[in-house]
């Protein structure tokens, strides 16, 4: 067996170029998809208050508040994200239909 060719220092230098070409390709995904990390501590925060208040009997209305503001923004930006990944596809077809009707005219 030989020895690893790539270490953890090329993985990062991928990661940052996929990130790189994400956002010079397609920036309304990038960034909905930034916008979407924002789902992973609404959800924990509303399930921390979710937790207290039936559990413990304390309620938290502000958290709550924040909490449930996270995750819908978040939600909200994921599948935005996803629609805007759909709408580049159909953009891509679009404009190789309209290439290969301009063939046939020629």
């Amino acid at each position: 067996m030989g020895r690893k060719k790539l270490g953890v220092r090329h993985g990062l230098h991928i990661a940052f170029d996929m990130m790189r070409l994400a956002f010079r390709y397609n920036p309304t995904f990038f960034t909905f998809l930034i916008a979407s990390l924002m789902a992973i501590p609404g959800l924990l925060i509303a399930g921390w208050v979710a937790y207290r208040w039936i559990f413990l009997g304390v309620k938290h209305y502000v958290w709550g508040i924040i909490g449930v503001t996270l995750a819908s923004v978040g939600m909200l930006s994921g599948v935005m994200a996803i629609l805007s990944l759909y709408l580049k596809r159909m953009e891509i077809r679009l404009l190789r239909q309209i290439k290969q009707i301009a063939k046939r005219r020629h």
